[in-house]
């Protein structure tokens, strides 16, 4: 056991009693706190080695105050009972805004925009070519029969119910030409369409035969027409009377010119008769003519084109169409009368 200090300083021979220590307050009696401020602590850092002498001898530490005892802390209150918090409510689902109405489209547009994308489109398109091509299928077919008919008829709708001559190449077209009008002609009896654009040609002097006389404005020529007349025939004839019809009018027509073409017309409005084409004169011709001469009791029509000069290509392939479709429209109202015998009395007085 090492001894203290003290203990070595009191069993050396000769050495100085130890320096009663100071008396220490009792703090709990004082009522001071404690201090260790105004005291003298031996400093016990330094000693002799051969041991302490007297100077060197120091008083024992005091003993430090026990710690004042903290004072108890009070009791910390119970804490509220907190409310239960109140769930929260889960947020309303928002709904995406519905898609706009789809725009209203006509039916073509509705047939070209079906539900179910190009496959569909392709489908209809194609339900539509086949039912245009049924449709024109039909429609030809049903013309065919008609033309048919009507042919059939006109050709024995003669006066005597004679057949209708065959039709040449130059026969006219089936209608009247486009933006066309039909003129009404109550004194000579009979109606025809034409241009709507021609005007009527003026006459060097009056002739009563020609019913209607009109051409095209320019740049065509104004010799250049289709002209209407109306002529008495010596004895009245039918369809049946083609042939001496044919005769008849090359005599009117003369030697003075070059005859090109000559057919049986086709039954125009049940009026059979001939077709020609021929140039006037016949050593230097200046002009070109296509006409129909029909049948029409005791008259007969001339429905006549005139083209000046007979080279003019143009107004020739222009004008031709035109005339064949104006002498298909021609319609006659005329009635042949019918002779009256007169009866001698026999009967005596």
């Amino acid at each position: 056991m090492t001894p203290t200090p003290s203990e070595e300083s009191a069993a050396a021979p000769g050495a100085t009693p130890p320096a009663q220590a100071l008396p220490v307050d009792d703090a709990a009696k004082s009522g001071k706190r404690p201090s260790l401020s105004d005291e003298k602590v031996p400093d016990l850092s330094t000693s002799a080695p051969g041991g302490p002498g007297p100077e060197q001898t120091e008083a024992p530490p005091a003993p430090e105050p026990a710690p004042e005892a903290p004072a108890p802390e009070p009791a910390p209150a119970p804490a509220p009972e907190l409310e239960p918090k109140p769930k929260p409510r889960p947020a309303a689902k928002v709904s995406a805004p519905p898609p706009p109405p789809p725009a209203e489209r006509g039916f073509i547009g509705n047939f070209f925009r079906p539900p179910g994308g190009p496959i569909k489109v392709a489908q209809r398109v194609g339900i539509l070519i086949v039912a245009l091509v049924i449709v024109a299928i039909l429609g030809v077919a049903g013309w065919g029969i008609v033309g048919s008919r009507s042919t059939g008829t006109s050709g024995t709708s003669g006066t005597n119910g004679s057949p209708a001559p065959p039709a040449s190449a130059t026969s006219p077209a089936a209608g009247p030409t486009a933006n066309a009008i039909t003129v009404q002609d109550p004194v000579n009896e009979f109606s025809i369409s034409r241009p709507k654009g021609w005007v009527a040609r003026a006459l060097a002097s009056p002739d009563p035969n020609i019913a209607m006389i009109i051409g095209p404005d320019a740049p065509y020529p104004i010799a250049d027409f289709v002209a209407v007349t109306i002529h008495k025939l010596p004895i009245p004839l039918t369809n049946r009377d083609v042939a001496p019809f044919k005769d008849f009018i090359l005599q009117l027509l003369g030697s003075d010119l070059n005859i090109i073409e000559q057919t049986p017309s086709p039954v125009i409005n049940g009026h059979a008769g001939y077709y020609f084409v021929w140039s006037y004169p016949k050593a230097a011709p200046t002009t070109l003519h296509s006409a129909y001469y029909l049948i029409d009791g005791d008259r007969f029509v001339n429905i006549l084109l005139q083209i000046e000069p007979p080279t003019d290509s143009t107004s020739l392939a222009n004008l031709s169409p035109v005339f064949q479709q104006m002498a298909q429209s021609f319609r006659s109202y005329h009635v042949t009368p019918t002779p009256t015998s007169t009866v001698t009395s026999t009967a005596k007085p």
